[in-house]
């Protein structure tokens, strides 16, 4: 199933502004998850490459992430879990980035 289905099953927001136009799947995952899915105000997504080397904003994505794949009851993209925070933890020698990053992945 995917994350919209999952979570319509949830939730049945209006498919369309007050203006009449659609809402993107965006607005619709924020709205029926309550905003859960957004860092600052912004979707994780836009996030992966202008703070993709800023741990701390990985970890805020890698946390909003969760709690949309919660209330969705599906598991998170291993995205920003594995490719972003595992980079910049090895590259920047950050020895508690990288013990985060371990324990989200269930590593030792």
């Amino acid at each position: 199933m995917s994350l919209l289905s999952e979570l319509f099953r949830k939730k049945s927001p209006r498919l369309e502004k007050p203006i009449g136009e659609p809402k993107t799947s965006n607005e619709l995952i924020a709205e029926v998850t309550e905003g859960a899915n957004l860092v600052e105000g912004k979707q994780t997504w836009k996030y992966a490459e202008e703070k993709k080397h800023d741990i701390e904003y990985m970890i805020k994505c890698c946390h909003a992430e969760l709690k949309t794949m919660e209330k969705a009851g599906l598991v998170p993209a291993p995205y920003y879990f594995e490719v972003r925070s595992a980079s910049k933890a090895d590259s920047g020698n950050d020895k508690l980035a990288v013990v985060i990053v371990q324990q989200r992945k269930g590593g030792d």
